[in-house]
């Protein structure tokens, strides 16, 4: 059994506060990697938020939903890229710059339709308005 003077200077060789500004930075942000290569695996592999976020961005060009879940995912891709240390801030990026094209074509669209739609009742003659009522 060690005695009690062991143990407190076993703690203390493990102790943070002993060890350089490089090795106390990894200790406190663990998920961060604190020098170059030694997180080789994590940065071999692209954010899946962002992907999915790049996927969406796509289909939100036809449909608009899809273009809202862009955003919101590319958004959650690149905080996952920064905390992670990870690949595809480009996809994350691109997402949510199409995403943001989506809404602004759905706009469009919207704003179309009811000029369409203001023109085609301007068009009808009033006196045959009557007619369709009882």
């Amino acid at each position: 059994m060690p005695t009690a003077d062991e143990m407190k200077l076993h703690y203390e060789a493990q102790s943070p506060a002993d060890e350089s500004p490089q090795q106390e930075w990894k200790y406190l942000h663990p998920h961060r990697e604190a020098a170059a290569g030694e997180s080789h695996y994590r940065k071999m592999f692209h954010s899946e938020l962002a992907l999915i976020s790049f996927v969406c961005s796509i289909l939100g060009l036809l449909l608009p939903p899809f273009s809202t879940l862009a955003i919101v995912l590319g958004i959650g891709g690149l905080m996952q890229i920064h905390r992670e240390g990870m690949k595809g801030k480009w996809l994350a990026i691109a997402g949510i710059l199409l995403g943001f094209v989506g809404i602004f074509i759905l706009i469009i669209l919207i704003m179309s339709l009811v000029s369409f739609i203001q023109n085609f009742l301007a068009t009808l003659p009033l006196n045959d308005i009557g007619s369709f009522l009882p």
